[in-house]
This record gives C-alpha cells, sequence and structure tokens, in this order.
C-alpha cells in the first residue's frame, strides 16, 4: 500500500486547558516543598501522574517551575503546616535536624525553611509557645472537675454545666474521658455530700421547697445503682416498694400488660424519691397529702409544664391499689395481706375533662339552622 502523500503531518500533541490546570496547581505544589508523586495523590491521581505529564510536555513543565520560582517567596499552606509541627517539637525539647527527620522530611528542611522565612518561623513559634504556656495544670484541672462534679452531683447534664462555667460542652465530657480517675474521685465526693442531704430531706416539706430536689435525688439513684447500694438504708418493716414487690405483683400484675407494670414502677420509684419509702404502718393521710403536693410541682412530659392534674390522679389511684391490699381482707378485698389494720386515703386532684363534641346537625335541619338573609 502506497503512502499518501495528501496526509498533513502534525508534531507532538499540545496538552489541553484541562491538563495545564493541573501541572499548574503541580507546580505550585512542588515550589513548597512537595515532590511530585506526593503532589499527585493531593491531586487526587495516581502517584505518576505529574512525572508523567512533565516528561510528555517538558517544556510547559519548566515554564511552570520558572513562573513559580520566579515569584515572590512567601510561605506556602503546606510550608507554614510543616513549621508549625517543627515548633511544637522544638518547643519539646527536640533539635531542628531531629524534628525534620521525625516529620520524615529531609534533615536540613526545617533549617532551609526557617532560613528562607525567618518572620514566619518566628511568629508560629511564639504562638506555639504561647498556647502551651496556657496549658492548665493538673492543680487546676482538679479544681475545674471538682466544680464540675458538684454541678452534676446536682443533676445538671454537661451542657448545663458547660453555660454555667463559661466553657464549651464537649470541654467538660474531654475532662470525664481524659482524667477519669479524677473525675470519679470528685464525683463520688459530691454524691455522697448530696446523698446525704436527699435522705435528710425525703418525706418533708423540704422536698416541697426545694425545687432541684427531684433532679438531686435522680442523681443520687443513678451513682446508687452504679454501685449496687439503696438510696435510703433497708427498713425492718414492709414498705410500700417491698410490699409491691414481694406481694402487690405477683398476685395482682402477673397478667397485666408490660404498659401498667411499667406505671406502677414509676410511681413506686417516685413514692421511694419523694418519700424515702417508710414502713407502711408509719404512712398517715399528712405523708399522702405531703407526696400529692410534691407530685404536683414535677415537671411534666414538656420539661417547663408540672404534671397534669390526670397524670397525679394516676399515681395516686395506683398508690391507693397497692395500700388497699395491704389492708385488712374484707368481702371487696379478700386477697389482701391484713398488714395494715387501717388504710390511709387521700383525695384525688380534680380532672376536668373537656365536654364532647356536639354531633353535626341533621341534613334536614341544616336548614333551619342556616342563617337568614
Amino acid at each position: 500500500m502506497k503512502p499518501n502523500k495528501n496526509k498533513k503531518t502534525t508534531g507532538p500533541k499540545a496538552p489541553g486547558p484541562t491538563v495545564r490546570e493541573r501541572l499548574r496547581r503541580g507546580a505550585a505544589m512542588v515550589a513548597d516543598g512537595l515532590k511530585l508523586a506526593e503532589a499527585s495523590r493531593r491531586l487526587g491521581f495516581a502517584e505518576d501522574y505529574l512525572g508523567n505529564c512533565a516528561r510528555a510536555f517538558p517544556d510547559l513543565w519548566r515554564k511552570l517551575i520558572d513562573h513559580q520560582e520566579a515569584k515572590p517567596q512567601r510561605a506556602g499552606p503546606i510550608v507554614c503546616e510543616r513549621l508549625r509541627c517543627g515548633a511544637v517539637l522544638v518547643i519539646a525539647g527536640v533539635g531542628i535536624h531531629d524534628a525534620s527527620r521525625q516529620l520524615g522530611l529531609g534533615k536540613d528542611y526545617l533549617a532551609d525553611c526557617i532560613e528562607a522565612f525567618p518572620k514566619v518561623w518566628e511568629r508560629i513559634l511564639a504562638k506555639q509557645r504561647k498556647g502551651a504556656a496556657r496549658q492548665p495544670t493538673k492543680a487546676e484541672i482538679t479544681k475545674k472537675i471538682r466544680e464540675a462534679t458538684a454541678m452534676a452531683a446536682a443533676g445538671a447534664s454537661e451542657r448545663e454545666i458547660g453555660q454555667a462555667m463559661k466553657v464549651p460542652f464537649h470541654t467538660v465530657h474531654d475532662w470525664r474521658k481524659k482524667f477519669p480517675v479524677i473525675w470519679q474521685e470528685e464525683l463520688d465526693r459530691a454524691m455522697a455530700a448530696v446523698l446525704v442531704t436527699v435522705r435528710r430531706a425525703a418525706g418533708t416539706d423540704a422536698v416541697l421547697d426545694d425545687p432541684n430536689y427531684m433532679r438531686r435525688a435522680e442523681a443520687c439513684e443513678s451513682w446508687c445503682r452504679a454501685r449496687g447500694e439503696p438510696v435510703f438504708p433497708a427498713k425492718e418493716k414492709p414498705t410500700v416498694a417491698t410490699f409491691y414487690r414481694d406481694y402487690y405483683q405477683p398476685t395482682r400484675l402477673n397478667e397485666a400488660a408490660r404498659a401498667t407494670v411499667l406505671g406502677y414502677q414509676t410511681v413506686i420509684r417516685r413514692w421511694v424519691l419523694l418519700t424515702g419509702d417508710p414502713p407502711l404502718v408509719d404512712i398517715t393521710n399528712e405523708t399522702l397529702a405531703r407526696y400529692r403536693n410534691a407530685l404536683e410541682r414535677l415537671p411534666g412530659k414538656r420539661g417547663h409544664l408540672p404534671l397534669t392534674a390526670a397524670s397525679v390522679s394516676r399515681h395516686l389511684r395506683h398508690l391507693q391499689a397497692i395500700l388497699d391490699k395491704a389492708g385488712p381482707p374484707g368481702f371487696r378485698n379478700r386477697d389482701a395481706a391484713g398488714i395494715l389494720l387501717t388504710v390511709p386515703w387521700i383525695r384525688k386532684p380534680r380532672v376536668d375533662t373537656p365536654p364532647p363534641p356536639l354531633p353535626p346537625p341533621h341534613p334536614r335541619q341544616a336548614g333551619h339552622l342556616a342563617p337568614r338573609a
């Protein structure tokens, strides 16, 4: 086959605008001190991409490199980051050459960068020294943890603790994770003090006077549960909690729905925290009235509103059912335990139910009820 004489011969293919842009960005990275393979990886390509492009278009590559070198000398983001890492090591007592080796660079890299950018190095070094000087000591951290655990023992959340101490809430979380021994020691000390006040206030008018009592009592409950201890000392005589566990639940709730059992458990839990779970024989009408008044001040599901009258009535109804089974047996109470001769009683709050909606008028009456023109 004879060659086509009319076919035009062309020289080497010129790089397109995409390749030019990639080579320009790669040349800027190489001028900042990166190698071709690392610059290729940072651009999201294979390690040999920039090398192949530089060999394919040597004139363009040399022109881009000369253009980068002709620019005014300034420290790029890569050089600044390496200088920052080197400053951290230098402040820790590592030499310049050893710091370069630990960073995986040549032994003279940091020295050359410091010589090329002395003002940048001085600024970075001063900033790192100032940050290192701001690091709190162990005594200061212990003092802050003591303050934070005191608020945690009072039932405050990490966000509330951070707002009170004027620090980010994740800082409180970091204290608990980075210094678990100090945190636990200070928390145990604070919780032991709060537990004494909770045991002293339970079942008295102090529960009504302290709006944060329930939060502190719930914090004590969680802390005691983790230690395997009861919030209040065990009594020799049966109480509402022990009577419910040993008698009422096995005999009365053996076939009850799970929601019913959970409702009774909530009632027992709040009874224990608010009254201290006194013996059954010591429960009076005044005790039930104080429990009712405390329930009416507890926050409801919405948080900023107290429990509704229906919720308080449900608590008292469940509690009254337990007390009735602890009373004397009778014709309508044959499975009672007979522990109490007289069962205390309290009037439940009035629940105002809205009237049912009126049914729509009959179609035949719609014309009579419509307003006249």
